[in-house]
This record gives C-alpha cells, sequence and structure tokens, in this order.
C-alpha cells in the first residue's frame, strides 16, 4: 500500500536499510612538497574553518583571510600530543560544539605533529634520544599520531564536519614490492598506508613552476591517492588554475557543491 512504512529490521541494536547514495562530509588528506600550495588548497574548503596548527610559520599564507580560526599548537610543548588521542581531541569536540557554524576542520600538519609525537615518545622510553629514538620510541611516536588522527576523524564526523589532514612529501625511496623509487607521504612506520585507508579523498599536490597539478589517483612512482569525489577512470590528475594573490579560482567547496548537486556520484575532473 502506498504510504505504508517498511518494517525496520535490525542486526543486533544496527538498522538494516538498502543501499542508498549518499553525499557524506569530506574527510580526505592533502599532501605533497614544501610550497606546493597545500596550505591555499585546504583553505579553499567549506568556511569557517578551524585550523589546528602544528607547522611553523604553517598559517602564513592565510593572512587577512576571513572565516579561518587557528588554533596554533607549533610553539606548545611535547606532551600536548597526548590530549589529541583522547575523546575531546585536544579540545576540538568543545569548540565544536559551542560554535556549531564551523564547517571543516584543518589538521596541519601530520608530518609535523608526527615530530611532536617522537619529542615526546622518547620521553617514555629509558635512554631514548632524538638522536637515537629506539624501536619503542617509534612505536609511542606512531601509536600517539593514529590515535589523534582517529580521535579527529570521529570527533569531526560525530557532528558532521569536513576534516582535513595536511602532510609533507618524504624523499624517494625504493619499493620494496617493484625496487623502484617511490614518493610517499612523510610519516613513520606503515602510516603510509594506514593513514589513507581511513580517509575517502586522498590529494597529492605539486606545482611544476608552470602549474599545479592535483593527482587523485596513484602512480607508479608516487603513492596514495584516491577519491571518492572525481571520476578516477580517465586521467588521474588535473591542473588546479587559482590565484593566491587574488584568491581567485575553484577550489574544494566548489568541487564539493558540484559533488552534492550529483547526488554523491564521481563528477568529472575540472578543466
Amino acid at each position: 500500500m502506498a504510504g505504508t512504512k517498511e518494517p525496520e529490521i535490525t542486526l543486533g541494536t544496527v538498522s538494516i536499510t538498502t543501499p542508498k547514495t549518499q553525499v557524506k562530509r569530506m574527510a580526505m588528506v592533502i599532501w605533497g612538497p614544501s610550497g606546493a600550495g597545500k596550505t591555499t588548497l585546504a583553505a579553499t574548503a567549506p568556511r569557517p574553518i578551524l585550523w589546528i596548527n602544528f607547522d611553523p610559520d604553517g598559517t602564513s599564507s592565510l593572512m587577512d583571510q576571513e572565516g579561518i580560526l587557528i588554533a596554533d599548537f607549533s610553539m606548545e610543548n611535547s606532551n600536548k600530543v597526548v590530549t589529541f588521542k583522547h575523546e575531546n581531541s585536544g579540545g576540538i569536540k568543545q569548540v565544536l560544539e559551542d560554535h556549531p557554524e564551523i564547517k571543516t576542520v584543518v589538521f596541519d600538519s601530520v608530518t609535523s605533529f608526527n615530530e611532536m609525537a617522537l619529542k615526546h615518545g622518547i620521553t617514555e622510553v629509558r635512554g631514548a634520544t632524538m638522536e637515537a629514538p629506539t624501536l619503542q620510541g617509534y612505536g609511542r611516536r606512531n601509536s600517539y599520531t593514529m590515535q589523534a588522527i582517529m580521535s579527529v576523524i570521529r570527533t569531526t564526523g560525530a557532528v558532521n564536519k569536513h576534516v582535513i589532514f595536511i602532510a609533507h612529501e618524504d624523499v624517494p625511496k625504493q619499493d620494496e614490492l617493484t625496487g623502484a623509487m617511490m614518493v610517499s607521504i612523510l610519516v613513520g612506520g606503515k602510516m603510509q598506508s594506514e593513514i589513507p585507508i581511513k580517509l575517502s579523498e586522498v590529494w597529492h599536490l605539486q606545482d611544476t613552476g608552470k602549474k599545479r597539478l592535483i593527482a587523485i589517483r596513484s602512480s607508479r612512482l608516487r603513492k596514495p591517492m584516491k577519491s571518492r569525489m572525481f571520476e578516477t577512470s580517465g586521467n588521474s590528475e588535473f591542473t588546479w588554475n587559482f590565484d593566491p594573490e587574488s584568491w581567485e579560482g575553484a577550489g574544494i567547496e566548489d568541487w564539493y557543491i558540484t559533488w552534492v548537486e550529483n547526488e554523491g556520484r564521481k563528477i568529472p575532473l575540472p578543466k
């Protein structure tokens, strides 16, 4: 009968539903070399933005930008990393509750947080130093970093806020499987592969000197990249036409709006 409500089916306490196209918040990492424009790209996300900064001078390109609220941890004691593994995510949860108008949280950068986590991690391991952190010291670093990332993902997801992690690019290293020189995210241990698994958008940004390129699919020499938003079966990258001086050009918010209008189905790469 028309208008009849389907009976609810549950698996324990979990509701069972039919597959539906659903547009979710963005959860992404933007990585690339220094000076490529990662901060600028992240700043094109929906505003207001809560910017959690760990990079010294990392927000200098955001001068005079409205709708960006910066919490600067770059000069704080390394023991601050401990607070980010807790449910409150270093205080982010409370800020989002007090300011529901905030649309995006930017974590800048995972690489600098990772370094801070190592500085604190070695204080918990007897005999460990920055010159010789030991396996236990590296383990503490990796644990603090992954716990912080997962906490921020959960905290922002619970209130449907976008989250963007920024990360630096590592030097080329030999791939264990192929033997080829490979470029990846500058974080320690297995986090190069573990972090992207937790996110739906993994973009690489580079500045060739003539143009800025955003790659959304892994290549033979660079990984990881992926995208739920963009069509990845064709070209693996596109030119980002944006003027950081006038702040003119399309960015993350524009692409997200197009994705929403397309009901969460993949959209073509920008031309």
